[in-house]
């Protein structure tokens, strides 16, 4: 992760984000991309963090990015 959160505030907003997911048909879908960028020969996560986490908690194996 590029910029760290308190680890409260991540699992409050982590259990909050799994919950909208849970109650929203095909979330993954309606909800804005996550953005990568492809940097130093890996990829890098700039936005999204908790929707990736609250994807793999729920047993997700595909979303949306942007390169």
């Amino acid at each position: 992760m590029k910029y760290r959160v308190d680890q409260g505030w991540w699992d409050h907003k982590l259990g909050e984000l799994k919950k909208t997911i849970e109650a929203t048909p095909d979330f993954v879908n309606k909800c804005a991309p996550m953005f990568v960028e492809y940097t130093g020969g890996e990829f890098v996560l700039n936005d999204g963090n908790h929707r990736l986490q609250a994807y793999k908690d729920l047993g997700y194996e595909k979303a949306w990015v942007l390169f």
